[in-house]
């Protein structure tokens, strides 16, 4: 057999094994006669054999019960350190805990960090690749279902962005027409359209998984209002940031995306067209928890809600009052979603 100096030993129950590795000469003995002869290896030695190589080329067969086989296969991974592997896999939302320790005990792999945005797997390597891909493949699947975009959404062409107008009327264009209306009752209103743009809409829904993860399943989205001024809204919905805050102006609530609850408000920063025609966007804001503040033109973020010892988790937005409107400020670009274009008069 092969030896070494070092040997490693297992536990089987109550049995205990060593394994020993080297690279000197072997040879054959005759029990009866007690002559010997030396055996030629041919090929490479050990000493040009990595561990990987030897793990990948040596078959080891091992007979016991399964929990004590369990046991024996983690010791001789332990053992072949060099083909102990650790793999990140970067995650958008939290892995069903179930699952994953399915995958752990089926591939005998060390699944941590469940809940942050990279998910590690340790073990032989050959088992952190059939893990790695089979959690993989559910996250894919994952990803499908989770994209299948807004109730209200029409289906598209292969066109990433599509704007579609309402039908006049209809139960989405009398909702949006009343909440509107409600602070604006005699504008009339000469178009909405529904902005269909899915790279926009995948950043947005990542971002509230995220919120959720993070507030316990609390995300308050709202349809709150937002004019662009100068800026014209197709800047907004075409570009693949969306509403982009380091754009903006700083504020009563320092520099941040502002978005109102009565139009009234945004009437003020609506876009307006050279034939007289104004607009404005009806938005899906990720509100999440909000803080009510006195204005600040200092501010940047959130202020903390909680210091702990992992890190200072903040409010996810911040709220007030202005121009006879509540207005919510968000400090980062995933958290409001340009839903509706509304063009009036």
């Amino acid at each position: 057999m092969w030896q070494s100096k070092s040997p490693s030993v297992i536990q089987i129950g109550k049995w205990q094994y060593t394994f020993k590795f080297d690279s000197r000469p072997m040879k054959q003995v005759n029990v009866s006669t007690n002559r010997s002869r030396p055996i030629v290896r041919s090929g490479s030695t050990i000493e040009n054999v990595t561990m990987t190589e030897l793990a990948e080329h040596t078959t080891v067969s091992l007979l016991g019960s399964k929990q004590d086989l369990d046991i024996a296969e983690k010791e001789i991974c332990t053992f072949f350190e060099d083909i102990v592997v650790t793999e990140e896999i970067s995650v958008s939302k939290a892995l069903p805990i179930d699952i994953v320790s399915s995958i752990s005990k089926k591939y005998k792999v060390e699944v941590s960090n469940l809940l942050s945005s990279k998910v590690s797997l340790k073990g032989c390597e050959s088992n952190v690749a059939k893990a790695s891909s089979e959690i993989k493949d559910i996250l894919l699947q994952d990803h499908v279902k989770a994209q299948s975009y807004p109730d209200e959404w029409e289906p598209q062409n292969d066109e990433a962005l599509e704007l579609k107008p309402l039908v006049k009327n209809s139960v989405e264009w009398s909702k949006v027409s009343k909440q509107f209306h409600a602070t604006l009752p005699s504008v009339s209103i000469i178009k909405i359209e529904r902005v269909q743009n899915k790279w926009l809409w995948e950043k947005y829904d990542n971002h509230s998984d995220r919120m959720k993860r993070k507030n316990g399943g609390v995300i308050n989205e709202k349809l709150l209002f937002h004019g662009t001024r100068n800026t014209p809204p197709s800047s907004i919905y075409q570009d693949e940031e969306g509403f982009d805050m380091r754009f903006s102006n700083a504020g009563m609530w320092g520099s941040g995306n502002y978005f109102a609850v009565n139009a009234s408000y945004s009437r003020g920063y609506a876009h307006r067209l050279s034939d007289g025609t104004q607009q404005m966007f009806l938005a899906k804001v990720l509100t999440g928890h909000s803080i009510r503040l006195n204005p600040d033109g200092r501010l940047r973020m959130p202020p903390v809600k909680q210091h702990s010892a992992k890190g200072d988790v903040r409010f996810d937005t911040v709220t007030g009052e202005t121009g006879g409107s509540q207005v919510f400020i968000v400090y980062s670009n995933d958290k409001a979603y340009p839903f509706y274009l509304i063009s009036y008069k």
